[in-house]
This record gives structure tokens, C-alpha cells and sequence, in this order.
């Protein structure tokens, strides 16, 4: 198989060299950010034909006996006539094959025991509202805010409007 590398600044641009050298069919392996930019690692779509035999050996080679045929490939959906071409670099299809190594790795591979999620209670106490002081304002206020679920604190130096009543 011909891997080829693709180095550009942005992913974008990295994308649309690879579709100018290999075509829109052609097979992201990895792709990743390092210094300077963006790599992807590709093969030209012709080499799904390789990927179908190795994936066919590795079956035969685990279970030891015939590997089932490859499935029909999936025909993809007509494309939008508005869609732009940034829009196309960036689309993304499953071709059969990886479909089929995905189904074949979920029903092989054995389901982990889930534990269970923790359960967590967040306390927020009532928030504080001090009003200082016992005016007619006050009166009106602080039945609000108490209804509204503040912690109401009224506070006024002189005994006469600093009670219960008011």
C-alpha cells in the first residue's frame, strides 16, 4: 500500500492537497496537529480493495475458517447542490468496510461491567440580603425578597424602627 503524507498549516488546506493528488475517494488513515500545522496520512481509494483482502485474512486467521463475503457497499446520498466547497472537504463518509470492522469489534469484544454513577447533591445555601434600615421601603422589601428565597437580615440602630412589627 502507497501511504502518502500531507503537511499544511490548516487542516483545510491539508485536506484539499489530498483531494487534489488522490481524488474525493480517497482513505484518511490518522490525522494530527503537530509543530507548524496539521499532517494526514491518506490512500488513494483504489487501495480499498487491499484493505478488503488483509481484513478478510485476519478473519480467516482469528476464526480459522471462511471469511464471510465483504457486504454490498452503501451507496451515498445525492449530494446538495448548495453545498460549497468547503463544505466538501470536510465531509466525511464510512465506506463498508470500516462499517463491517465495527460491527465485527462490537460483537467480539467482551462489554465492561459499568459502575455506578456517583451521586452528587450540590448545597447552595439561600443567598443573603441585608437591609439597612427598618424604613417603609424595608417593610415592602424584605416580605419579597423572603418569597423570592433570599435569607433576609434587617438591620437599623434604632429601637423603634428595629422590630417585629415593622
Amino acid at each position: 500500500m502507497n501511504v502518502k503524507r500531507y503537511f499544511a498549516p490548516t487542516a483545510r488546506e491539508a485536506l484539499r492537497a489530498l483531494k487534489e493528488a488522490l481524488g474525493p475517494d480517497a482513505i484518511v488513515l490518522s490525522n494530527r496537529a503537530v509543530e507548524g500545522g496539521v499532517e494526514i496520512l491518506a490512500l488513494p481509494g483504489e487501495a480499498v480493495g487491499a484493505l478488503q483482502a488483509a481484513n478478510r485474512a485476519a478473519v480467516v486467521a482469528r476464526t480459522g475458517g471462511d471469511a464471510r463475503p465483504a457486504p454490498a457497499p452503501v451507496p451515498e446520498a445525492p449530494a446538495a447542490a448548495t453545498r460549497t466547497a468547503d463544505e466538501a472537504d470536510f465531509r466525511v463518509s464510512l465506506s463498508a468496510l470500516a462499517a463491517s470492522a465495527a460491527r465485527n469489534a462490537s460483537r467480539s469484544a467482551p462489554q465492561p461491567v459499568a459502575e455506578p454513577a456517583p451521586v452528587v447533591r450540590a448545597f447552595n445555601p439561600p443567598l443573603r440580603m441585608f437591609i439597612v434600615g427598618a424604613v417603609h421601603i424595608a417593610q415592602e422589601l424584605a416580605p419579597m425578597a423572603a418569597r423570592a428565597g433570599f435569607a433576609v437580615t434587617v438591620a437599623d440602630p434604632r429601637d423603634s424602627y428595629a422590630t417585629a412589627e415593622r
